[in-house]
């Protein structure tokens, strides 16, 4: 694709997602259920950057100037995107996820149950969705099709 042609595709695909993003700001208004109106804006936060990755990285469709333009006006999560280029974190679900540490590197959040393989939580506790983030794994190896494992997603899983 051409430069132009690749900016006003996406201007419409990125158009699409804000309204998205607007229809739940206003059903969370109407309905007042507070963690699933977060769990999916994180989940379409995560769509949208996801789709963005998957042109630039994946399918090379984009060039690495439009992705910059994206980066510059902040219409993708730079952050998040940088953490699914490296291994381990080729899924993460968000940046919420992860531990967080102050300026003396001493930790002040724990990262979510959701990091963790659902292998190592099966006998110690159930498959419950992030608080946050309704995530229920986004570590490597446990997505279905490249994704994270959500909240509202059936899962069929069965230990071999």
């Amino acid at each position: 694709m051409r430069k132009k042609s690749e900016l006003k595709y996406l201007s419409t695909i990125l158009n699409k997602f804000n309204e998205q993003y607007k229809i739940l700001m206003a059903s969370s208004i109407q309905k007042n259920h507070k963690n699933s109106i977060f769990w999916k804006i994180y989940r379409l936060h995560w769509e949208k950057n996801r789709f963005i990755y998957n042109l630039r990285f994946n399918k090379k469709i984009i060039s690495i100037q439009t992705f910059g333009k994206l980066c510059a006006l902040r219409l993708v999560d730079t952050d998040l995107i940088s953490f699914w280029l490296n291994p381990g974190y080729e899924i993460l679900c968000s940046l919420s996820a992860l531990p967080k540490l102050n300026s003396e590197n001493v930790l002040t959040k724990k990262g979510s149950q959701c990091r963790v393989p659902i292998i190592i939580r099966l006998n110690s506790s159930d498959l419950i969705p992030d608080k946050t983030t309704g995530c229920i794994s986004c570590a490597s190896g446990d997505g279905m099709k490249g994704n994270p494992i959500w909240w509202n997603v059936d899962i069929n899983f069965k230990p071999e």
